[in-house]
């Protein structure tokens, strides 16, 4: 199994947004009192670090009942006088509409202001939001500035992000060395995603010295901490011997860990445990309802296993109708093994009309993805077209 690639960090939950202080814990105290038995907005206090601290509250319902809307009403009124961990968190509530319309460019307008007062979060924020194009042009180069800036303060999401940078030359020259110096540094001090990571550079010995037994080890600190990806990275070594002796019921108790966060990767990999008795009973429709879950989490390999469930009646009734349409959704989202099977289908007329012309374009596609099978499947085919037909493969 292809394992996935390493990963930006782009944080989603809310314990992103900090937590109050204690310096600060017994005023806020006094200030939920006065909300409980208050109703003028006019005697609530104005102060910047008190309307921030009574937003944190409301945000994790501390003292007082969760409530976004107050939230985000909290924290506007510190962000507008300059408080910055206000300024990022508010950036948030707009990226994520919680307690308001959603609005990345709002978003931008916040994390912008807190990152230009130098809080090393909304720096690294302000870095995903150019590296996705949320709320601003996609640009790798500013994405990279910003992740370079927090990285250097500390910011441990920055670190991973700016070595994702590195790896892949995004807004900055592919250099494995530097790529593997910045996750280092965030793997060290913890991030589990981070830790991901450097366990897929010793694994793929990309920068350095293939070594499983290191690449365990980094998966397994991740794993512990209840990273999903690395979970399904932790159960393929069990599968596959690397760095631990082969375990199959292990590797499956790492994969169920990740499936039950909602790993599309997770799901798969169950799901092919189950197709293959690899340390549970072989048990296609227990493999069929865990490829579902990854098909609706966004693994398209699931849905070309559920194409060839439905094509051999493995735990469905044969269907090959469905099982063209099961590859037809992972063709159509880039899937080179989607690709092959769609094009078979078409070539057979199996599930769809017969067709070369599509058949071939189909097999073109995986090809130009490395398939080489589907290159020489291609070529072959067109000895077999119509003159119509190979005059309309050269338009291609």
């Amino acid at each position: 199994m292809e394992p996935n690639p390493e990963r930006l960090i782009i944080p989603r939950s809310a314990a992103w947004l900090g937590t109050a202080t204690s310096g600060t814990r017994r005023i806020v105290t006094e200030l939920v009192n006065e909300v409980r038995f208050l109703a003028k907005e006019a005697v609530l206090p104005q102060s910047a670090e008190a309307a921030y601290e009574l937003g944190v509250n409301y945000y994790y319902g501390d003292d007082v009942p969760q409530d976004y809307v107050q939230a985000a009403r909290w924290f506007t009124k510190a962000a507008r006088q300059g408080h910055p961990e206000a300024q990022r968190n508010l950036g948030w509530l707009y990226r994520g509409g919680e307690g308001v319309i959603q609005d990345d460019s709002l978003a931008v307008e916040w994390f912008r202001r807190a990152a230009e007062q130098g809080l090393p979060q909304a720096q690294a924020n302000l870095g995903d939001c150019y590296s996705n194009g949320w709320g601003v042009a996609q640009d790798y180069i500013e994405a990279a500035k910003w992740y370079l800036i927090a990285a250097k303060q500390g910011d441990s999401n920055a670190q991973n992000n700016l070595g994702i940078s590195y790896r892949y030359g995004r807004g900055v020259p592919q250099k494995d060395a530097e790529a593997l110096k910045w996750i280092r540094k965030s793997a060290k001090k913890g991030n589990a995603v981070s830790q991901n990571n450097l366990g897929c550079f010793h694994r793929d010995g990309r920068g350095l010295k293939q070594d499983y037994i290191r690449a365990e080890k980094w998966f397994r600190l991740a794993a512990e901490q209840g990273d999903p990806e690395a979970q399904c990275q932790l159960g393929v070594c069990y599968l596959n011997s690397w760095g631990v002796p082969q375990d199959l019921r292990m590797a499956v108790d790492w994969y169920r860990k990740a499936a039950l966060q909602e790993s599309g990767l997770g799901q798969l990999l169950l799901g092919l445990a189950y197709s293959n008795a690899e340390g549970v009973p072989q048990d296609h429709a227990e493999a069929n309802k865990w490829y579902r879950k990854a098909a609706v989490n966004g693994n398209t390999t699931a849905h070309v296993e559920l194409g060839n469930a439905y094509l051999n009646g493995w735990g469905v009734l044969e269907d090959p109708i469905e099982a063209a349409d099961c590859y037809w959704r992972a063709a159509v989202k880039g899937n080179a093994a989607g690709q092959w099977n769609l094009g078979a289908c078409y070539q057979h007329g199996s599930g769809v009309k017969r067709d070369l012309l599509q058949a071939y374009n189909w097999f073109r596609l995986a090809a130009q993805q490395g398939n080489l099978e589907a290159e020489v499947r291609a070529k072959s085919l067109m000895t077999l077209m119509t003159r119509a037909e190979l005059e309309a493969v050269s338009a291609l």
